[in-house]
């Protein structure tokens, strides 16, 4: 069986009984064709709009060319599914997708992703939009515009594919330019704290300024040591995480990262020390449900009912599992931190779902709503909050 990566459509070499064999994708990464070591074509493969695999009886195609090829044992199907022999099926993570029936064989799990605004949306069983030339679903819960960023109104990405604007319309789509969970006060608070003016700075080819927060650890041995664990969590391997050792974190009193009494409730992701890199962005492999909403990922264990949630991610094509097996998510610098000198993905751990949308639902509410409901509220997470998140070190503690 060969084994699929995502590379501009080029898939790494595969063992088999004939050998080894590479196989080189079209622009979804389904493989259409097996070269062996030698060059040689072992074999073609042709596909349906939805994935249906075409013969070599069918127009064109002969055997001469190598299409109904028995010469590969490759199971990595249209766009990279791995295709179920028995059934037929196609196997998308969440779900299976029948390529002869151009849908999933189950509905899509999460209700909240119908919206009267999107008819589209109450097909529980459509696969990407029923656009699959310009679109993928890697883990059966969310399209993926082929294009640099997310499609148009992926706020709920569990089902929900298209905008306001119509099916997988470009008029109002950029690249990244999903709204993030995170209001601007919030991201323009991060940039204020981490010892940057909180302006969109122009990359200029000179060197800038570092970001305090991220160049410079702060707490003690174990503190600092405490990140380091987290990094190998989060990331992998590359790049920066302050959280329990930062130098923000100011003793007796809740910071951004940390409450008052000492509780870690919330990490960075940075880069470099300049925080002008991005970096890849992984949850733990025990937050197995994952919810896109724009440029926020909501990472669910599905075993204690923890949730991270993740904003500023920029979303990419998908990527293996880091060295411990966490579970790629995408990048840092999406929606709200993607300026020079503040790049960065902001992670928070709640103790539950519903903790996680009573504080999120609270912190984006409009201004002039929370003043005039809340007096003195701050959408910032403190000592208030404590009942709501959980101290990072959970997750490290052995």
């Amino acid at each position: 069986m060969l084994e699929l990566t995502y590379s501009y459509g080029n898939q790494n070499p595969g063992e088999n009984s004939n050998g080894t064999q590479y196989s080189t994708g079209d622009h979804l990464g389904s493989p259409r064709v097996i070269t062996n070591a030698s060059a040689t074509v072992v074999s073609r493969h042709d596909y349906m709009p939805f994935g249906e695999e075409l013969g070599a009886s069918t127009g064109g195609p002969t055997t001469g060319m190598g299409f109904s090829n028995s010469g590969d044992n490759n199971r990595k199907k249209f766009t990279g599914y791995e295709r179920d022999n028995e059934t037929g099926l196609d196997f998308a993570q969440a779900r299976y997708n029948s390529s002869t029936l151009g849908r999933f064989t189950s509905p899509d799990p999460f209700s909240g992703s119908m919206s009267a605004a999107n008819p589209q949306s109450f097909n529980r069983y459509a696969y990407v939009g029923n656009n699959p030339v310009n679109a993928i679903d890697p883990m059966g819960l969310a399209g993926e515009h082929l294009g640099a960023g997310t499609m148009p109104g992926d706020e709920s990405a569990l089902g929900r594919l298209t905008g306001e604007n119509g099916v997988f319309s470009t008029e109002s789509w950029k690249a990244n330019d999903s709204a993030s969970s995170e209001p601007e006060e919030e991201a323009t608070k991060d940039a204020e704290e981490a010892g940057v003016d909180g302006k969109v700075t122009e990359v200029t080819g000179q060197a800038l300024p570092k970001n305090d927060d991220a160049a410079k650890p702060g707490g003690t041995a174990e503190q600092i040591a405490s990140d380091q664990e987290l990094k190998g969590l989060f990331t992998d391997g590359r790049g920066i995480v302050r959280g329990v050792g930062s130098i923000r974190n100011e003793g007796g009193k809740d910071t951004h990262y940390m409450l008052a009494g000492g509780l870690v409730h919330t990490i960075h992701l940075y880069g470099n020390e300049d925080a002008t890199a991005q970096v890849n962005v992984y949850v733990p492999k025990s937050f197995s449900i994952i919810e896109r909403h724009g440029s926020t990922v909501i990472a669910t264990d599905p075993h204690t009912g923890y949730v991270l949630n993740c904003n500023h991610i920029s979303p990419t094509r998908p990527q293996k599992a880091n060295a411990q097996g966490s579970i790629y998510i995408g990048r840092n610098g999406g929606k709200g931190a993607e300026r020079p000198g503040d790049i960065h993905a902001h992670i928070t751990l709640y103790k539950s779902r519903t903790a996680r949308d009573l504080v999120e639902n609270w912190r984006t509410e409009p201004t002039h709503i929370i003043r005039n409901n809340t007096p003195g509220f701050t959408r910032t997470i403190d000592t208030a909050h404590a009942q709501y998140v959980l101290d990072f070190r959970v997750l490290i503690r052995k």
